[in-house]
């Protein structure tokens, strides 16, 4: 088997490979902020994102994984709803970001751990095993390598990365709103 550096190096790998489409995703979801925002665009992205939710995690049917297995998938999805959400706020369609942040996603995977299989828009953000174990393994002493990625990623796109931020930001401040006790 690998290591678990490794792995973390694989991931690493496989997010950076990830680039090319992710470009082109982020180009789709700007057209349609720009040129085509409506509610049937909405829902279209809406479920986008909806149907990604079970390539975090294992399939029921998988016995054998390692808990990272998952985790490029994990920050691929959570950095394309990032600049979804970010995208709409530059461009003034609070709407559209309204949106995905109060429609409930389908997740399946949810029912097998007793759980309500409709979640909101934190599911896009799962904690990355790999990140924080490369982050203690090469010695970076960095506050979040998720963060550092985004912004290494973030050059050449056309959203700076304080839109990110901003839309990081303002999920957060929702998610509190939405759930204030927790």
């Amino acid at each position: 088997g690998k290591s678990e550096g490794e792995f973390d190096e694989q991931v690493v790998a496989s997010i950076s490979a990830f680039l090319p489409y992710r470009n082109e995703t982020i180009e789709l979801i700007e057209a349609i902020a720009v040129y085509k925002d409506s509610p049937v665009m909405r829902r279209a992205l809406h479920r986008l994102f909806e149907g990604m939710i079970p390539y975090m995690e294992s399939p029921r049917e998988l016995t054998t994984y390692q808990e990272w297995d998952y985790d490029n998938y994990k920050f691929i999805i959570h950095e394309l709803f990032l600049y979804c959400v970010a995208i709409f706020i530059r461009h003034e369609r609070y709407e559209a970001a309204a949106y995905l942040m109060s429609t409930d996603f389908y997740h399946a995977g949810s029912s097998v751990y007793g759980q309500d299989v409709m979640s909101s828009f934190p599911v896009m953000r799962q904690h990355i095993r790999a990140l924080e174990h490369r982050n203690s393994r090469l010695k970076l002493n960095r506050l979040s390598v998720r963060a550092d990625l985004l912004e290494e990623r973030c050059k050449g796109v056309g959203i700076p990365f304080r839109d990110l931020l901003q839309a990081d930001f303002v999920l957060f401040i929702r998610d509190h709103l939405d759930r204030p006790n927790e």
